[in-house]
């Protein structure tokens, strides 16, 4: 086994916080930038709104910041809610440049409680040949599902 060439002197942790020390009184937290991130990562992670408020996540934030206010579950699903109209926006700008076609499916399902959703999705490829899907709309259906509400479902998440 090779021994590393090249050692890293031991430093004091003072040292460190004096190299960094102007940086340290020029940062300011973004609070907006944090729920957008947040927000994101929420989404990225399907993690449930309420994720937020759970004590450890808070004690953490209070951690990396002492002036930290936590967010409640109602208004991290609006900043989702905004992230997703924000990306929807891009998405319409996207598909409006695509050279090709764009084919669209959609897929049901029941679950134990017998609630049922619709997804509908749509698949390109882009200019750089890359195959992409994206998630267009994620519903809710009532029990009596007719073919007519099906299409109805898939036409206004066209629509939209």
């Amino acid at each position: 086994m090779k021994k590393c060439l090249k050692t890293t002197k031991n430093h004091d942790v003072g040292e460190l916080f004096d190299d960094n020390a102007e940086f340290l009184k020029r940062w300011k937290f973004d609070p907006m930038g944090y729920r957008d991130s947040l927000s994101r990562s929420i989404i990225k992670h399907d993690l449930t709104f309420s994720f937020t408020v759970y004590d450890g996540v808070n004690e953490t934030n209070k951690v990396l910041n002492p002036d930290f206010v936590s967010i409640s579950r109602s208004t991290t699903k609006s900043d989702c809610m905004s992230v997703f109209s924000i990306e929807k926006e891009k998405l319409k700008h996207a598909l409006t440049y695509i050279p090709g076609r764009i084919y669209s499916t959609s897929d049901v399902w029941t679950t134990v409680t017998t609630h049922g959703y619709m997804t509908v999705a749509t698949h390109y490829v882009d200019k750089s040949w890359k195959l992409n899907r994206n998630l267009l709309s994620f519903c809710h259906l009532d029990r009596a599902r007719t073919g007519l509400e099906l299409s109805g479902k898939i036409l206004g998440a066209l629509k939209d």
